[in-house]
């Protein structure tokens, strides 16, 4: 399927290439050929016009106003009309199946397939080729821009739903499902909001002159900008909604970044690109068709493996970034591996050879009888390096044959049909790789059908098997196959749970007792639930989430939810036990949560229909200040209604999170939308802040908050600023850290400065690190109403990890547990201590720490082990740590004494 999909737009891609037109800022109420120029706009990132599509024209129009949040018309807003194209819009074109996320259940619900954005990272190969050829975009049928008195009109559009966009220096706004030929349309502009940020290159060094296209996940309309020469990027105002951004730069690796419009300001990397060209040979000659895989050496580096395939004379040939990566291959039980670094001098042809790299074998037999377990699936993940995994089956004789793999910490993953799952972490695989052997427990079986309730079998039901003695734990998950059989594996007899959930019927919950083979489940389809959600004025409003809660007793399963509310704000709810229910639409916006919600009674066999009104809503303004009336800048308000306190199941609240807040700007300014007719709290929260609702106006104090009235429509917040501690944090070689750590807190600045609020007391330490340096302390004395003090340069010098294993002095066991420090650093207060708590299997790593001959000291579980002290050289980047245990009062017997010299990890 992605073959098809891929194949079709390229198609598209190359014939389309050449006329990718830009959108024109001149205000126009009819198509121009014009369009081509680039848009010169007094603010950055206006959407960019589609390539004119051939349709047929009409008289209908969409006539309305542009609002702010205040409900003030707007002049000069850039209003514009799309609508997408099935299987060529982003927004609509279906997900490769190959690429669902494990989780996707795309049986259950064929009229919300899941879709390319949604599968990332799997399609990020697919979307940065369409956006780089500038693919994807839902065309524009008409653009203009509103008058004085903020009205526009948008005319000769296509029958059907229109997705407006209106763009403005006072902020943006979408609307989609308008059809063509409605009138009195109104936008109300959302507070401006901005994607902004910083690309870097190589050595944290700015990158100027990058690309920039940020693309909208819902309505699929382009906004582009570029870097200037700080490598800075600013594309706005922009509605709020979630954004995939490429960064894209001749001679770079692009690079596809997931925002959103509540995001914190980007820290984007690029990298060089390099081309790696290589041949796969079989007993010296070439191979064809063979897939090379390419994938990061670093463990836990993030990202997907790039593949290639090679030609007739088997060669290969890619792109790739900086970095070391290990280039792998494999062929009827032959695999190859090579390791390469790209970045510095180039590299010379890479040879893979299949057959040369190490294979691991091994058995799979019956624990009890020692039988071979044929057809058990073996994976293996290597530590790190989720790319890699390997998997394989075993063979008649139980044995197992599988590759490429390298010495280093491997899961092995043990499943096959009879028995329990067996998972095995192998901490290191020796360099000899010698064969790995596995036995497997006989499962106690819980087999049956799954059917509906006229007795029809149901494929792709999810069950899973819960212990009844042991709360919620989940043994195993598995899907209906197609006749509705499934068999689950119990790890001994006794009671369960069996679990059988579909989106279509209603979750049913039964308990056996293992061994049962017989078991029929059978799903009632229950009752339904369809609805629309409009606003005050009766439009349809897309993008609420809806939930359908129980109101006393009926379920145990807590609330369902149903899929979001489309264009047209209809929704719908399947499999639900009759009884009385909540049903609920929200949507928690940057001031406020927005809801409506009612009752209904559900009935079996039937579907109640709800129409859902969110209830008048208005706007509040604002400015916020400091207490000598300066404006502060990028506080977040935040705005919750005063409901009176309900004791009945219908005041219950089902809220996906709280609001964000809506930041001020740099004149202090807010705006508040989306505010019911009823009192109000609001609050204001910045680091180092705190506010004064008694000194704020429009309002009145209440519990640290100010209280306004449904009437209110200006206010006024005071807040107190508490002292900061100053300085600039440098490098070992006296450049400037642009990331780094104070306390917990992790800061990001372009020339090392940072600004960090006090807090309780008078006397405080502060802990500043970097990735690869020592941490370094300051206590400091002030307070948080005393002023500013200014610690000026403060040096980070560089340090090392040790990574290292506890083990038991007798046994050679892992202790687990154990406390791993340098000796001595918990006595100076100014200075951080350095420590690390072993794991269950005894593993540690600590530091960073002095590039010097160290001590550690090394403690157990109290009365478990004698404290240990134990050497470490200056070049060390392993050790073994031997502890001797504390021997019982009535053992007389002799221990053996504590080896003296470190080693690395799996030693003897």
């Amino acid at each position: 399927m992605r073959g098809w999909i891929v194949g079709g737009i390229v198609a598209g891609v190359l014939a389309l290439l050449a006329w990718v037109l830009w959108g024109d800022d001149v205000p126009s109420e009819t198509p121009r050929e014009e369009a081509a120029q680039r848009s010169e706009s007094s603010f950055d990132g206006l959407a960019r016009r589609s390539p004119p599509m051939p349709r047929p024209r009409t008289r209908l129009a969409i006539r309305g106003t542009v609002m702010d949040g205040l409900g003030r018309p707007v002049a000069g807003a850039r209003v514009s009309a799309s609508s997408p194209e099935d299987g060529a819009t982003l927004s609509t074109i279906p997900c490769p199946r190959e690429d669902l996320p494990s989780w996707a259940t795309p049986d259950e619900e064929p009229a919300s397939p899941w879709l390319l954005a949604e599968c990332l990272p799997q399609s990020e190969d697919v979307l940065v080729s369409l956006l780089l050829a500038r693919q994807g975009e839902a065309p524009v049928h008409a653009e203009t821009r509103s008058t004085e008195d903020g009205t526009y009109v948008l005319d000769d559009l296509p029958e059907g739903h229109q997705v407006l966009l209106a763009l403005s220096e006072h902020g943006a706004v979408s609307r989609m499902g308008v059809s063509a030929g409605s009138q009195d349309v109104e936008l109300m502009l959302e507070q401006p909001t901005f994607i902004q940020g910083q690309v870097l290159g190589e050595d944290n060094a700015p990158l100027s002159g990058v690309s920039l296209t940020l693309v909208s996940t819902r309505h699929t309309r382009f906004f582009d900008s570029h870097t200037d020469v700080r490598g800075e990027f600013k594309l706005g105002p922009v509605p709020h909604d979630t954004y995939l951004l490429l960064a894209a730069k001749e001679g770079w690796r692009p690079v596809l970044v997931q925002t959103s419009s509540q995001a914190a300001a980007l820290e984007v990397r690029m990298h060089p690109s390099h081309r790696l060209s290589g041949r796969v040979m079989s007993g010296g000659l070439p191979v064809k068709g063979v897939e090379v895989v390419v994938g990061p050496a670093k463990p836990f580096s993030g990202g997907l493996p790039f593949r290639v395939t090679t030609d007739s004379g088997g060669h290969f040939e890619l792109e790739l970034s900086t970095g070391s990566f290990l280039v792998t291959a494999q062929r009827e039980g032959q695999s190859a591996l090579a390791r390469v670094t790209l970045g510095g001098s180039s590299i010379p042809e890479v040879l893979l050879r299949l057959g040369e790299a190490r294979q691991l074998e091994g058995t799979l037999r019956d624990d009890t009888t020692g039988a071979a377990v044929a057809g058990a699936r073996v994976t293996l993940f290597p530590r790190g390096l989720q790319w890699m995994t390997l998997e394989t089956t075993t063979g008649a004789d139980g044995r197992y044959r599988v590759g490429p793999v390298e010495p280093g910490e491997w899961l092995f993953s043990l499943r096959s049909s009879g028995y329990v799952a067996s998972i095995h972490w192998e901490r290191t695989l020796s360099p000899d790789l010698g064969p790995k052997d596995f036995t497997l427990r006989r499962g106690v079986p819980i087999a049956g059908h799954v059917v509906d309730d006229a007795g029809q079998p149901m494929g792709n039901v999810a069950l899973s098997l819960e212990n009844v003695n042991h709360g919620y734990r989940t043994y195993e998950e598995v899907r209906t196959a197609p006749d509705g059989s499934f068999s689950l594996e119990a790890s001994s007899p006794g009671d369960f749970w069996v679990i059988a959930r579909s989106n279509r019927y209603v979750t049913k919950r039964v308990t056996v007792q293992a061994p049962m083979t017989d078991l029929r489940i059978t799903l009632s389809t229950g009752g339904a639930v369809e609805g629309t959600l409009t606003d005050s004025r009766g439009q349809p409003v897309s993008g609420f989430t809806v939930l359908v809660a129980p109101l006393n007793g009926n379920i145990a399963d807590g609330f369902l939810s149903a899929p979001d509310t489309n264009t047209q704000g209809q929704f719908s709810r399947g499999g639900i036990l009759p009884g009385r229910y909540r049903v609920q639409a929200e949507q928690v916006a940057l001031s406020v949560e927005r809801k409506a919600w009612t009752v209904v009674e559900v009935k079996e066999g039937a579907v109640a229909k709800v129409d859902l009104r969110l209830p008048t809503e208005h706007a509040l303004e604002g400015i916020i200040v400091d207490t000598s009336g300066h404006p502060i800048q990028g506080a977040s308000i935040r705005v919750q209604p005063r409901e009176p306190a309900s004791t009945d199941d219908e005041g219950q609240v089902l809220s996906e999170g709280a609001p964000p807040g809506v930041l001020s700007d740099a004149k202090g300014r807010f705006v508040l939308q989306g505010l019911r007719d009823m009192d109000h709290l609001v609050d204001a929260v910045l680091p180092g802040h705190e506010l004064r609702p008694e000194h704020s106006t429009g309002g009145s104090p209440s519990e640290g908050e100010v209280l306004v009235g449904a009437e209110a429509r200006q206010l006024r917040l005071v807040m107190k600023r508490h002292a900061h501690v100053r300085g600039r944090l440098v490098g070992p070689d006296g450049a400037p850290l642009r990331k780094f750590h104070v306390d917990r807190n992790q800061m990001t600045s372009p020339d090392g400065s940072f600004s960090v609020p006090f807090h309780e007391g008078s006397r405080e330490r502060f802990i500043f690190h970097a990735e690869g340096t020592l941490k370094v302390a300051r206590i400091v004395d002030g307070g948080r109403d005393g002023p500013d003090i200014d610690l000026g340069e403060i040096r980070l010098e560089a340090g090392r990890e040790l990574r290292g294993v506890v083990r038991d002095a007798r046994m050679g066991t892992p202790v687990p547990y154990a406390v791993v420090s340098l000796a001595g650093e918990e006595a100076a207060e100014s200075e951080p201590s350095i420590q690390a708590y072993a794991d269950g299997n005894g593993l540690f790593v600590l530091g960073p720490v002095p590039l010097r001959p160290l001590t550690l000291r090394s403690r157990g579980e109290a009365g478990t082990y004698l404290e240990q002290r134990t050497h470490v050289d200056s070049s060390q980047q392993e050790v073994t740590v031997w502890m001797s245990a504390i021997a019982p009062e009535r053992d007389t017997s002799p221990r053996e004494e504590v080896p003296q010299e470190s080693a690395a990890p799996g030693s003897p």
